[in-house]
């Protein structure tokens, strides 16, 4: 997703459909590490938000392909396990501001644990 210039990933995992038309990809990133399934080439992140744990959502391997030095990265605390303590911790009801007159809240999902 493109915010003005800002470039903004949610749950940056692989789903076939999404990148269809990319000849470069692979399956699925639910595979081990190193193969993350998302294709080459794609826009640094200036923010990724990640909503849960599950891999396909929550990938080391890929969001460090997606990040530059001053990615802003929000996840919430179930993540901590997958990605280290290299994220802003997120939880419901919290407002980022993504940029000017731009913020998000943070709602719990109903297949996730706040």
């Amino acid at each position: 997703m493109r915010i003005d210039k800002k470039v903004v990933y949610f749950d940056p995992g692989y789903i076939k459909t999404y990148f269809s038309n990319y000849s470069d990809k692979t399956e699925f990133s639910k595979w081990p590490a190193p193969i993350d399934g998302i294709p080459n080439g794609l826009e640094k992140a200036d923010f990724i938000f990640v909503t849960h744990h599950h891999k396909d959502h929550c990938k080391k391997v890929t969001i460090d392909r997606l990040i530059k030095q001053d990615t802003k990265i929000y996840a919430p605390k179930s993540c901590l396990k997958e990605l280290g303590d290299n994220f802003n911790l997120i939880k419901p009801n919290d407002i980022i501001n993504i940029d000017d007159g731009i913020s998000l809240t943070v709602l719990n999902a109903y297949n996730t644990e706040p």
